[in-house]
This record gives structure tokens, C-alpha cells and sequence, in this order.
């Protein structure tokens, strides 16, 4: 019985008590004219670094099984496939792009 009344603890100390000190942690920053981070002025990036590069058609810099890397204007971008894998030197079209990589495809 001792180990579940520690595991009670401890999600009350989870659940009641870290929000409270979360709270007092803003209401601290604020006093001090601190801005908090859900100010309107911090600035975040959200803008994809790959998006441009989506439609472009490019070369398999390594095999893609299926990642690995393509070649654009001589600079090695992380790449991955649909699914299927495809060898060294193989026209490929980029067809996505996320934060981490570009999404490519054979092409045709």
C-alpha cells in the first residue's frame, strides 16, 4: 500500500503544484518588466527553409533508402523518398519539403 500512496503524491505534487509555480514564475517576469514568452513582440520562425525548392528537379547525392541527401547548386540538402528507394545520380523532383528535409520523388 506504501507504493501507491507515493505515486498519489506524487501526481498531486504534479497536477496542483508545478502550475502554481509557473504561475508565480510569469507573475515575477511581469513585475520586473520582463517580457513573457507569449509576448507579441518575440518573433518566431515558422517559415520553412525548403519550401522554396518544391517543383525543382535535382540529383540523389547518396542512395535514398529512403533518406539521404540530394544535390542543389552544390550544397548537400537532406532528402527523403515517398517510400520507395532509389540509387546514387537519379533525376528526382521535389515534390515537399518539411522543417528537416525535402520530399522527393523519381522523376519520369
Amino acid at each position: 500500500m506504501a507504493g501507491i500512496e507515493v505515486v498519489i503524491i506524487i501526481a498531486f505534487v504534479l497536477l496542483y503544484v508545478f502550475p502554481v509555480l509557473d504561475f508565480i514564475a510569469v507573475a515575477l517576469t511581469e513585475s520586473r518588466g520582463e517580457k513573457s514568452p507569449d509576448d507579441t513582440s518575440v518573433k518566431r520562425c515558422s517559415k520553412n527553409p525548403y519550401a522554396d525548392l518544391i517543383g525543382l528537379t535535382t540529383v540523389s547525392y547518396t542512395s535514398l533508402k529512403p533518406s539521404g541527401y540530394v544535390l542543389i547548386d552544390n550544397n548537400r540538402v537532406p532528402a527523403r523518398t515517398e517510400g520507395a528507394f532509389l540509387d546514387v545520380n537519379q533525376a528526382v523532383e521535389i515534390v515537399g519539403a518539411d522543417a528537416n528535409a525535402v520530399v522527393v520523388r523519381k522523376k519520369m
